[in-house]
């Protein structure tokens, strides 16, 4: 602290000088490699949090996919019982269309068709079916979730094939079949002694065949059990699903 005179011989404190003179001149701040370790950090937590999200995305959409199907199974057996006329469960599985129709419908969207004859008017016995339309508003699956026709038990190619909406010609579907009764045919009307029904989580490339499963493919799948009366029986874990190879391929 200095003291001047003024004018007028009064005594000026520069208080300024004072202050300036005890404050530090400087303080330490982060290095480049401080920097570095956060930024290393926030990435690691953050591929982390993104992997966990996905995770639980595809176990979401299989718990949503299941209880959806199941309804749609309901609905299959009420329509035939009502009805009288052969009904099926279709899932749309025509692989020709582009990669949009297949990637919107392709075994995800899934609906209630009844027979009819060839001036598309309903039928009772499934001697006069020559067309399947579906009577109901086909629903879809949640997005990357698939119908897993070999979990199912069902052949590798789609042979069936069914009118659905947006077209006048069948395209090729996997199906489940009820009689007036409710309970489960084959294709020709016989009776079987069970099937099931399996979706699972996975991504449909563009121009692929077939979905790629999901990372934890042996653990994002679901369904239930169809017996031969008709009715459904929800499978309790993944590991009634998977057989005994360990294989959760589409």
């Amino acid at each position: 602290m200095t003291e001047q005179l003024s004018a007028s011989g009064e005594r000026i404190t520069d208080s300024y000088t004072y202050k300036n003179s005890r404050r530090p001149r400087s303080s330490k701040g982060f290095t480049l490699v401080e920097i570095l370790v956060v930024m290393a950090i926030i990435a690691t937590l953050l591929g982390v949090g993104v992997g966990a999200i996905k995770n639980i995305a595809s176990s979401k959409g299989v718990d949503t996919a299941v209880p959806l199907a199941d309804s749609i199974f309901a609905q299959a057996r009420q329509v035939a019982k009502s009805s009288g006329a052969p009904t099926r469960v279709v899932i749309y599985a025509d692989s020709s269309g582009d990669n949009e129709d297949k990637r919107d419908r392709y075994l995800r969207m899934i609906g209630v068709a009844t027979g009819r004859d060839g001036a598309g008017l309903p039928v009772t016995d499934i001697a006069d079916v020559t067309q399947w339309k579906l009577v109901t508003r086909a629903s879809t699956l949640p997005s990357n979730t698939y119908f897993n026709a070999k979990l199912s038990n069902k052949p590798g190619t789609a042979t069936e094939t069914a009118i659905f909406p947006g077209s006048t010609s069948g395209k090729n579907c996997y199906v489940y079949q009820f009689n007036s009764e409710g309970a489960l045919v084959d294709p020709s009307g016989t009776p079987v002694t069970d099937g099931q029904f399996v979706v699972q989580a996975g991504k449909l490339r563009p121009g692929a065949t077939a979905p790629d499963p999901a990372k934890n493919a042996k653990r994002d799948v679901g369904g239930f059990k169809i017996w031969a009366n008709g009715r459904m029986a929800k499978f309790r874990s993944a590991n009634q699903i998977i057989n005994g190879s360990g294989d959760a391929e589409f």
